[in-house]
């Protein structure tokens, strides 16, 4: 969760919204977090979750690996993103320390594969690096 900041509001550059899938839970690695119940956001240039309280990004070139599993019996869906090591100057966030290096995104209602499908196709665009 140390890779999160407070969202800041300002739309970047050449940013576009791709996706956006409600009832999504965010998980510092094994661990749930009070982050629950909100909107995540897919753009071309970070990802986006709000729960109309509280609003967090996390910038895209931050995720180096994207893998799902599907729901199970009593789990629901999850996209696992596996992350760069954070930088040194970070605009503030939720958390300054992480003892994981991926979050996991969970979907109580659906959608990981659209979710998953847009991360993936963001960050093979790289749009970030063009600006």
């Amino acid at each position: 969760m140390d890779r999160w900041i407070w969202e800041n509001k300002e739309k970047r550059a050449a940013e576009e919204n791709r996706q956006t899938i409600s009832n999504v839970r965010l998980y510092d690695g094994e661990d749930k977090t009070a982050y629950d119940q909100g909107a995540l956001t897919v753009s071309t240039h970070r990802l986006l979750w709000s729960d109309g309280n509280r609003s967090i990004e996390m910038p895209l070139k931050c995720i180096t690996k994207v893998e799902s599993h599907g729901a199970k019996f009593t789990k629901s869906a999850k996209v696992i993103l596996t992350l760069s090591k954070p930088p040194h100057a970070q605009t503030p966030g939720p958390t300054s320390d992480s003892k994981y290096d991926y979050i996991k995104l969970s979907f109580v209602k659906g959608g990981h594969q659209d979710a998953e499908a847009s991360i993936r196709t963001c960050l093979n665009e790289k749009r970030w690096e063009r600006e």
